[in-house]
């Protein structure tokens, strides 16, 4: 018996042994590209002679002042907008998206699943897909070119993932909660504003963040329906990644600025991308 306990406990050393050296080795598989950059970008006009080591010998700030001081590049604009674009699909389609999702995880029948199955081919169809008939309605309202127009087709595409999220996250709230709550005289809308939307935090902030990373760096729809009259992050990305130009250092240097905001803020919001993620996977 004592030999099986034995045996057993050192079973389960081993398994923990083996995920925390798994674990550790593709932690700096995945750090490592970051690291490169970072590495990379340090190296200013270095990189021409010295392109494979690791760790720049005079490491130099030189590229980053290049960056943030030349006015032909336009990395203040660029940022402005992207922030802009990103804050207003977050302001508007969180709220409508979380009134859907709250609908769906609420109200039963056919429809409502003909609706879901809709959602869930929009979530999964490929941004370039619809690129086409999104310029071609722009085109009709008079909005290619015009920032709105890229707001309304992020608020839009940022719709069906809210939804789902939210809806699934719902799905696991006890009914027993809102009928106390309308026999207590909460209206419908109360019963969302005080015990849906409190509830249903973390879904909410799932979203958000999903929002953030999916459009601080989208191009196709930038680049298609703004025609050059409106800068962003990713577009200014691509202008600069010019092989003919030879300023890889440029390149790097603008891609770590670009990855910054993401890596500073994933120490605080990793326990919401679980806890939202993975709430309703059973039920619903």
């Amino acid at each position: 018996m004592k030999s099986s306990v034995q045996s057993s406990s050192f079973r389960r050393g081993g398994a923990n042994l083996f995920a925390l050296f798994y674990m550790a080795a593709l932690s700096l598989v995945m750090l490592f590209p970051f690291v490169w950059m970072i590495s990379t970008s340090l190296k200013g006009s270095q990189l021409l002679v010295d392109p494979y080591s690791f760790i720049p010998k005079q490491p130099t700030l030189n590229t980053y002042q290049a960056l943030l001081g030349d006015p032909l590049l336009q990395f203040g604009e660029a940022f402005w907008n992207s922030a802009l674009s990103v804050a207003i699909t977050i302001l508007f389609g969180i709220p409508l998206g979380t009134m859907g999702g709250y609908a769906l995880a609420r109200i039963k029948g056919r429809w409502v699943d003909v609706g879901l199955i809709a959602l869930f081919f929009l979530r999964m169809m490929p941004s370039f897909v619809t690129a086409a008939p999104q310029f071609r309605l722009l085109l009709t309202l008079g909005l290619v070119g015009h920032p709105a127009g890229l707001y309304i087709m992020y608020i839009a595409m940022s719709l069906p993932l809210t939804m789902l999220t939210v809806r699934n996250y719902l799905l696991n709230m006890p009914g027993e909660i809102e009928e106390a709550a309308m026999v207590d005289g909460c209206s419908r809308l109360q019963l969302f504003l005080k015990i849906a939307v409190p509830l249903a935090r973390p879904a909410i902030i799932t979203s958000t963040i999903f929002i953030f990373v999916n459009f601080w760096l989208e191009y196709i729809l930038a680049a298609q329906l703004m025609r050059g009259q409106y800068l962003t992050l990713s577009i200014l990305l691509v202008g600069v990644a010019d092989p003919t130009t030879g300023r890889f250092e440029l390149i790097f240097a603008l891609a770590v600025l670009i990855t910054l905001p993401i890596a500073v803020l994933f120490p605080f919001i990793a326990k919401y991308l679980t806890s939202g993620t993975f709430s309703g996977a059973v039920k619903g």
